[in-house]
């Protein structure tokens, strides 16, 4: 069994129609990580080996929209002028299931 702590950098892109979304700051991702792992003894030099990972980091990016005012299929739509923030969050989850060799 294992853990640590883990530091995120993220990027992603929001566009529709002809706005798009300008990031004005960044904040800092810490996330956890956790481990577990199990091996069976097949042969003598031989085992199965099962693990489980798993990590969650978070991070915060405050955005503006660069047009207030669009126009989308005959509508017109009214986007906030100030900035906003936006909380991303991923769950990673991954199981492994592998064969190790002891010489």
């Amino acid at each position: 069994m294992g853990g640590g702590v883990g530091y995120y950098r993220g990027e992603f892109v929001r566009k529709f129609s002809e706005v798009e979304l300008e990031v004005l700051q960044r904040k800092i991702a810490i996330g956890i990580h956790v481990s577990t792992s199990m091996d069976y003894i097949i042969h003598k030099n031989l085992s199965a080996r099962f693990e489980m990972k798993f990590r969650n980091p978070q991070y915060t990016v405050i955005s503006k929209y660069t047009k207030t005012e669009i126009k989308y299929q005959g509508t017109t739509i009214q986007l906030p002028e100030d900035s906003f923030d936006t909380k991303i969050d991923i769950d990673g989850l991954t199981f492994s299931l592998g064969l190790v060799v002891n010489f």
